[in-house]
């Protein structure tokens, strides 16, 4: 709706200006010429206003989009994050936990290029992935276990422990933080 308004005003703009070129010039080419030239300049900002306000518009709505996509990915594993939360030792396989945390990884990637920001994640996500890399058992099948595999991982849990840090976010299980491995400043560098 707003840039229709401002299509509406930009084209009212156009013929206000076709009107005074018309008045102004009185046959005179030079004035004319001129004043066109500076109506054209003013169409251009305009134009590109419009396009700077649909491209904002259309990240936000990628962003919304990629997050429904991680959503139904992880709905899909269910079973996995009810038995890490219900349990201190869960009954999960390798292939669960790897299933799971592909999920951020790819989310770290997509943070590590710039694409999103921790703030589009924190809220739907935060959760669900400091529940998982801060389960003792997780950890022992894989995130310690096989931590070389997992930079991704711990690059994205230091930024996102800073991040809520930064803004006074509680997180879950600290007790069990990855940070408390030996490696981690070498593994989230």
């Amino acid at each position: 709706m707003k840039s229709q308004i401002l299509i509406g005003v930009g084209i009212l703009i156009i013929l206000n200006t076709v009107f005074l070129l018309a008045k102004v010039s009185n046959g005179n080419l030079e004035t004319a010429s001129y004043i066109s030239n500076v109506i054209m300049m003013l169409i251009q900002v305009f134009a590109l206003y419009i396009i700077t306000l649909q491209l904002k518009h259309q990240k936000y709505l990628s962003i919304a989009q990629f997050i429904s996509q991680i959503m139904d990915q992880l709905a899909e594993q269910k079973e996995f994050h009810q038995k890490i939360q219900g349990s201190e030792d869960p009954e999960i396989t390798n292939a669960e936990v790897v299933s799971f945390l592909n999920v951020f990884e790819n989310i770290a990637a997509l943070i590590e290029t710039e694409v999103i920001g921790i703030e589009h994640i924190d809220n739907p996500f935060a959760y669900r992935f400091f529940l998982t890399v801060h389960n003792k058992k997780v950890q022992k099948l894989e995130l310690v276990e096989d931590a070389a595999y997992y930079k991704a991982i711990y690059k994205l849990h230091k930024n996102w422990l800073e991040y809520r840090k930064s803004k006074n976010l509680k997180t879950i299980n600290v007790q069990n933080s990855l940070d408390c491995n030996p490696l981690y400043n070498e593994l989230s560098a």
